[in-house]
């Protein structure tokens, strides 16, 4: 009896560590066919910053009006409002807000809509801020160059869905604003839908 569970216990220990090492390998190649393909690299996006929005005052710009990612439709006013003062004076960074696309239907042939966009980040002064897309099928992600904000905590970018490389399909929106070593995000309530 002592030998065969001797000879038992043997045969376990000889496969005990080939055995685990087989679960971690495949353990880690299963994370890595779920997670993995989502990071494929990030492309950043064509983009121009109005001439006058750099560290100044946006009298002139007048932001779309189209949702942002709160609940609050955006007014299209040209003053700043008044969250965006109380935001821009702030000490501590504020998690991104705005209007993150001007248009979440654009169109790749500009025939039904423009694939124009202009996209707007609101955060803390002193702070910087990119937006980035990512494919909800693919994992593709496109970004938008960080961007420093102005006086009054914004940071503008005008840019077109067909030269930023963005494929037909829905793509997330999200914000990251930074400052200090401290990192906010965002994300848009909608997805942008990219027709054909």
């Amino acid at each position: 009896m002592k030998n065969k569970n001797s000879s038992i216990r043997k045969n376990i220990l000889k496969w005990k560590y080939p055995l685990v090492a087989a679960v971690i390998v495949a353990l880690a190649v299963g994370l890595y066919a779920i997670f993995g393909h989502h990071n494929k690299g990030i492309s950043l996006i064509p983009s121009t910053v109005p001439s006058n929005s750099t560290g100044t005052n946006q009298q002139n710009q007048n932001p779309p009006s189209t949702r942002s990612p709160s609940s609050s439709p955006t007014t299209g006013s040209s003053q700043p409002t008044k969250s965006a003062q109380t935001i821009g004076n702030s000490q501590t960074l504020v998690a991104p807000t705005g209007t993150f696309v001007s248009n979440h239907h654009p169109s790749l042939s500009g025939s039904t809509n423009p694939s124009g966009e202009q996209s707007v980040c609101i955060t803390s002064v002193g702070a910087s801020c990119f937006i980035e897309f990512t494919n909800t099928k693919t994992g593709v992600v496109k970004q938008l160059k960080d961007e420093a904000v102005d006086n009054n905590g914004t940071a503008y970018w005008n840019w077109d869905v067909k030269t930023a490389g963005l494929s037909q399909g829905e793509w997330r929106i999200t914000a990251v604003a930074t400052l200090n070593g401290d990192t906010k995000s965002t994300s848009d309530q909608l997805l942008l839908e990219v027709q054909p």
